[in-house]
């Protein structure tokens, strides 16, 4: 079905190899995971089926990609698009409509078919994934986890034989990882094939059939469904990846104490955005929110998508406004512009937060006042292994890298309090473990650290204390031990 042969590319003409001589195949009908560190290529394996190179992606590419039997350099990209379907890892960049329903049916439209056959596939592709409920619906008011979905079903209406999913668990809570696994179920049972590029290895456990490790640009390791048991948590460590196994995660958290020089006080806090509705149709996202934290603590902020937990932290680095409530520093009660700067927010869509032309001076960029900046900057870089980029554009790095250099702003600021909203969603397990061992650092140096968060495995690494929200309210406030580690995997998993 799809076939790699000598396959290597490079997004820049002076660059380095991305791939490097590629040959393998997939057969129809087989799952395959491709996984490794980030920056190894994966993405650009997975741009390479679906045609976004050459077709889209600048650069130099040698050898072929067969798809179906066919050279994709012999098809046009709508005609790659007919066979390969693509749920990239945020949904809203594939998106052309604003109803569900016309999106699903885009695709169909595109290429001419009949009304009367695009209603039966739009019917067909809703109920083959069991998510009626999502027709007719606003893109806009969609959740992440529901974003994927009609991402997917969109490549069902167009009977797509070929799916190709970059980090789909990546932007979702552990009850739409859950959901995602039951609907890749569906499809590999129908017979499709299906190309997953993942960080987070658990929920596929139970659907791969073949794992294609990759590194440095190559396909280092090829391990069928039955070797999984064999990857222990110290072979999945020197390769840099996750757990197949949650039960092999453990508490691993180091103790900071805490810096009783910054104390952060909230008290009855209440928000609502004007057009949006929430709890009991009020509109209101936070509702009676009251906690005291201090500095050196790291704070896990969990709970569903659309608990409140983003906006909660927007409130406290003061980009939103609070309706109701007061917010203090040191017992001065700030408002929100002043909250602003003793604050820093790191951004779960890292391209919102780039807008320097290289990654060196993306660090600099506003950090200009503090002492010794070019060694901080250069320190940083080392420890989140970006050096060797540190001319590059930051357009230029993954999605991992990228995520890296923004975490590398929140670590160089001056801020006494950080939020980071979803750090790890781009990242393998080797880099997650250096940003556990960078934050930490800086709870060591009596900052306050936040962390919004669904990864079970960066939680347990790093935080010291939950605050679960539920509804718009913190709903559990505990410190997070090994004895109450049960705690945290009932709150995310149930």
């Amino acid at each position: 079905m799809i076939e790699f042969r000598n396959v290597s590319y490079s997004y820049r003409k002076n660059g380095g190899k991305n791939i490097d001589d590629l040959n393998f195949t997939i057969h129809k009908g087989e799952f395959v995971l491709i996984t490794g560190r980030s920056g190894s290529g994966k993405t650009t394996v997975s741009k390479c089926i679906n045609g976004l190179i050459p077709y889209f992606h600048e650069g130099i590419m040698a050898g072929d990609v067969f798809v179906g039997g066919e050279n994709t350099k012999g098809l046009a990209l709508y005609e790659i698009g007919e066979k390969v379907g693509s749920v990239f890892q945020d949904p809203r960049s594939q998106f052309f409509t604003t109803n569900t329903t016309d999106e699903v049916a885009f695709g169909c439209q595109n290429l001419g078919m009949e009304r009367g056959e695009i209603l039966q596939r739009i019917t067909d592709a809703f109920c083959s994934l069991k998510i009626g409920g999502l027709r007719d619906r606003s893109i806009f008011e969609l959740s992440s986890g529901e974003k994927q979905k009609i991402a997917i079903a969109s490549c069902r209406a167009m009977n797509s034989c070929v799916y190709v999913l970059d980090e789909p668990s990546a932007n979702l809570d552990i009850e739409s990882i859950d959901q995602l696994g039951k609907i890749l179920q569906v499809l590999k049972h129908s017979g499709t094939t299906i190309v997953v590029i993942e960080h987070r290895l658990y929920y596929l456990r139970e659907l791969v059939d073949r794992i294609l490790y990759m590194d440095g640009g190559k396909i280092t390791g090829t391990y069928a469904a039955a070797d999984i048991e064999y990857l222990n948590s110290e072979k999945l460590a020197a390769m840099g990846l996750r757990h197949f196994n949650l039960a092999d995660i453990q508490y691993c958290a180091k103790r900071v104490a805490k810096n009783r020089n910054i104390a952060l006080k909230v008290a009855n806090l209440e928000f609502a955005y004007k057009h949006r509705k929430s709890i009991g149709g009020t509109g209101e996202i936070l509702r009676n929110v009251g906690f005291t934290a201090w500095g050196g603590e790291i704070i896990g902020l969990t709970g569903k998508n659309g608990a409140g937990k983003t906006t909660l932290a927007k409130v406290l680095a003061g980009l939103l406004k609070e309706k109701s409530g007061s917010i203090a520093f040191n017992d001065q009660r700030l408002r929100a512009k002043d909250r602003l700067r003793k604050t820093y927010f790191v951004m779960q869509d890292s391209d919102y937060q780039l807008f320097s032309d290289s990654v060196k001076r993306e660090l600099e960029l506003g950090n200009e006042q503090l002492e010794g900046l070019p060694e901080k900057c250069h320190k940083v870089l080392g420890e989140l292994d970006l050096l060797p980029y540190e001319e590059s554009h930051p357009a230029a790095l993954s999605r991992g890298q990228k995520q890296r250099l923004t975490i590398g702003n929140g670590i160089i600021c001056g801020a006494d309090v950080i939020f980071y909203d979803e750090p790890t969603s781009g990242l393998d397990a080797e880099n997650m473990k250096k940003v556990v061992k960078l934050l930490t650092e800086q709870a060591r140096k009596g900052k306050l650290v936040f962390i919004i968060s669904h990864d079970y495995e960066f939680l347990l690494n790093i935080c010291s204390r939950i605050l679960h929200l539920q509804d718009g309210i913190i709903a559990n406030d505990f410190e997070l031990e090994g004895i109450n580690e049960p705690r945290l995997k009932k709150l995310l998993f149930t």
